[in-house]
């Protein structure tokens, strides 16, 4: 009986590992059809080149001609003034921050507490001198922008009494103009907005 039993398990394990053998013999592809693929891969890495060439040939690499880099416009000597001031005050603020620092090492601590108050106020009043200054940039921005919508609707009133080729010429000109202003105005506001930041910044160390 066991000698049966061992020879029906032999059976079923033979069955088992034939079928696993025709499942990975699907799989598997034979050497003919290796070489079939690879024959048909040559073909079509060849017809590929083949119209590249064509396409070449017909069509041209066309070498993207460099254009003139424009030059940005100067910063106001204004502009550079107030930079250079804004830099020795931060200069001055650092040192007398060092020296502040270096003589809390000798306070006690209620020097110590009157001195945090004493900066306190000092910061309070500077950041209320900064929301005035903000305040008064910001009217006379918008001074200038209703100055010059004002202009802007006097040049297209005039338009309407030129010729039509002049007309055209001198918008075109307006254009260009807008452009240069609205250009100007967003590299200031970017360096108002980064001045401000670093201002805040400070106050926060």
């Amino acid at each position: 009986m066991q000698l049966r039993e061992k020879e029906r398990e032999r059976i079923r394990q033979k069955k088992k590992l034939e079928q696993k053998r025709q499942r990975l013999g699907q799989l598997i592809p034979d050497e003919d059809e290796e070489d079939d693929e690879e024959q048909q891969g040559e073909i079509l890495t060849q017809n590929e080149e083949s119209q590249e060439q064509s396409n070449e040939t017909e069509n041209p690499t066309q070498i993207p001609v460099k254009q003139p880099i424009k030059q940005k416009d100067d910063f106001s000597v204004d502009w550079i003034m107030q930079k250079a001031k804004q830099a020795e005050e931060e200069k001055k603020k650092q040192e007398d921050l060092k020296k502040q620092q270096e003589l809390e090492l000798t306070m006690s601590y209620a020097e110590k507490k009157k001195l945090r108050h004493q900066r306190k106020r000092e910061m309070k009043a500077l950041l209320l001198k900064q929301k005035e200054e903000l305040e008064q940039a910001l009217a006379k921005q918008k001074k200038e922008e209703e100055e010059e919508l004002r202009k802007e609707k006097e040049e297209e009133e005039q338009l309407k009494f030129m010729g039509r080729r002049e007309a055209k010429k001198r918008m075109e000109q307006l254009m260009i103009e807008r452009q240069k202003k609205q250009i100007k105005k967003q590299r200031k506001q970017r360096f108002s907005l980064f001045d401000l930041q670093k201002s805040m910044n400070g106050k926060e160390d």
